[in-house]
């Protein structure tokens, strides 16, 4: 299995000062995506791993309208 670098981004919590370095992968499966987020700035940088349908893989993340809204960048 092969992972693909995806993204890198710095997540700010509302309200608050905690800031998250956000690493994702993906890998094409069956019927979609696997898609790997690990928190760098973590004690105990655990994977979350998700499934994101797309039988095609079609998905380009680049070109993402949503993009910028799902993963809320920092404003600093």
């Amino acid at each position: 299995m092969k992972w693909e670098s995806i993204n890198r981004q710095e997540l700010k919590e509302p309200n608050s000062r905690h800031l998250y370095l956000v690493m994702m992968w993906r890998t094409p499966v069956p019927g979609g995506w696997l898609i790997m987020c690990v928190n760098e700035r973590s004690n105990d940088p655990q994977p979350n791993v998700s499934f994101y349908p797309d039988p095609s893989h079609l998905w380009n993340p680049a070109s993402d309208p949503d993009r910028d809204t799902l993963l809320r960048p920092s404003d600093g």
